[in-house]
């Protein structure tokens, strides 16, 4: 994998800029302030493409264009990319000469063809032993960052699971970290307990429905009783009306002998007064006023009967209304008391699934907390077995790393240092010829650590398709070790694209006279 071309749009202080690389040793020179931190910086994060977090810190200076373009070849095609730092992802385009499958439903980043993720690229593509040097100072020792260069590796993906497993088994924490998922959920369980009542709800209940089932049939009982007493009037209103009606019907009956009788003794008036037979007349008239006055009594008694008839069929309608709406204020204590006592049990009920609701969760919390155990207890587990099969492997490659890292220091040095292990206790030493005798890293100069780091990120990207993008790389070296480091990246072009930003002009003279790509940048 190569970059064949970059393009700056509009990045800081550059505009309008085209840069095409080679494929082995490419020298960027220029003054500072030429632009050199400004291109490896876009072609960072070019190559791990998304959203740029310092999107503000990198805006153009003199362009409205936030853009560029980088052109990749990756086993013979040319991926170009056009990135846009205002979106999340670049638009891909292929040569039309490239035999690369492309899928057309996904979108590519120049990351997919990285052998490394973002932060070990940085670790071991981008080589500025400025920063360097002043990141050991933050940590505790020179072998601590030396071990965290080669740990970031994607050759030590299981201690990144380890890492994870670490830290997942820190979150679940422990019983006595409130503030971790165990200690939450043990606070959860305290206050669910302190929230359930100690009351047996379920005998409370059955105590107050068993009350409630006597004060029922007292209720019933006392309307039966009203309801007897009703019907009992009711029957005797019945036959007083059924006597009165009698007594109207017989009436009805005598009425008409009565006006019978009232025609016949007022005929026989009117012949006597015709015939003035006085006698007849006298004793006509006298039963026809007699008749007549009887006839108007019962009359009047007639109607007083109709109006006890109705008097009574007002009250046996009343009485059977009773009877459906049965009330008296004896009754209407028994209903208030049942009232009231349903509505102790309904509370009395939502209390009890309340408290059953809180056992519940209760139950819910502890089987979660079990399973946080379980889980605590498997990440143990597994951590175990992974570092016991990690030292192995470590070990090895270790091993590996220890050779290809001698290899590469044995040439840096011409010969001075041959060897580089790591010791039981993971310390790194390097074997000096002339003392014969091996020596701790941070024992040895500026020098020679900027070329065991670099030692160490080289064999760290053996066999891999990588890019060396070197920033201020011979700082510490004296004459002689840094004409050996810049002879060395000749035996390392045909592995490596290298990318050496430089502002030495002999730097730039002594590969310009070797005939490699000179790229000059102006202020």
């Amino acid at each position: 994998m190569k970059i064949t071309r970059v393009k700056i749009n509009g990045y800081r202080g550059l505009s309008e800029k085209e840069i095409f690389f080679d494929n082995g040793i490419n020298v960027i020179y220029g003054e500072n302030e030429s632009g050199k931190s400004t291109i490896l910086n876009f072609i960072e994060n070019t190559l791990y493409a998304g959203v740029y977090e310092n999107l503000e810190d990198n805006r153009p200076w003199f362009s409205s264009y936030f853009s560029g373009e980088l052109d990749l070849k990756v086993n013979n095609n040319i991926l170009s990319f056009n990135r846009e730092f205002s979106k999340s992802l670049s638009i891909t385009k292929l040569d039309d000469g490239a035999t690369f499958v492309f899928d057309k439903n996904r979108t590519y980043n120049p990351s997919d063809f990285l052998p490394f993720s973002r932060e070990v690229f940085n670790e071991i593509s981008i080589i500025n032993f400025s920063k360097d040097f002043n990141k050991i100072k933050n940590v505790n020792s020179l072998n601590e960052y030396l071990l965290s260069i080669i740990f970031s590796s994607d050759y030590f993906d299981s201690n990144k699971i380890l890492i994870n497993l670490d830290k997942e088994k820190n979150e679940i924490g422990t019983d006595r970290m409130s503030n971790k998922e165990l200690g939450l959920i043990n606070k959860d369980i305290l206050f669910l307990e302190k929230s359930i009542d100690s009351t047996n709800f379920d005998l409370l209940i059955k105590r107050k429905e068993e009350i409630l089932s006597d004060l029922e049939n007292d209720l019933k009982i006392e309307e039966d009783k009203i309801s007897h007493e009703n019907n009992n009037i009711i029957h005797k209103k019945l036959l007083e009306r059924d006597y009165l009606s009698s007594r109207i019907h017989n009436f009805k009956s005598s009425k008409l002998l009565f006006c019978i009788i009232e025609i016949f003794s007022f005929v026989f008036a009117i012949f006597g007064l015709i015939k003035s037979i006085k006698v007849l007349t006298l004793l006509s008239s006298i039963i026809f006023i007699a008749f007549l006055l009887v006839l108007v009594l019962n009359i009047k008694y007639n109607n007083r009967l109709l109006e006890q008839i109705n008097n009574l069929n007002n009250d046996i309608e009343l009485y059977l209304k009773n009877n459906k709406n049965i009330d008296s204020y004896e009754i209407n204590i028994l209903k208030n008391k049942i009232f009231n006592l349903r509505q102790e049990i309904e509370i009395q009920k939502e209390a009890r699934d309340e408290n059953n609701n809180y056992k519940l969760r209760i139950l819910d919390k502890k089987k979660m907390r079990q399973e946080l155990l379980d889980k605590r207890e498997l990440i143990i587990q597994l951590m175990d077995i992974i570092d016991i099969s990690q030292k192995s492997v470590i070990k090895k490659l270790l091993g590996d790393i220890s050779k290809s890292t001698s290899f590469y220091l044995n040439k840096l040095t011409n010969g001075k240092y041959k060897r580089v292990i790591f010791d039981s206790d993971m310390l790194i030493k390097v074997y000096e010829e002339k003392k014969a005798a091996y020596i701790e890293a941070d024992k040895l100069s500026s020098g020679i650590l900027q070329l065991l780091m670099f030692s160490i990120r080289l064999s760290l990207s053996y066999n891999k398709d990588n890019i060396l993008l070197l920033d201020n790389s011979t700082v510490y070296l004296d004459f002689k070790h840094k004409n050996l480091f810049l002879n060395s990246l000749f035996t390392l072009e045909n592995q490596f694209q290298i990318l050496f930003f430089t502002n030495d002009e002999e730097e730039r003279d002594f590969y310009k006279r070797a005939g490699k790509n000179i790229i000059y940048l102006k202020e």
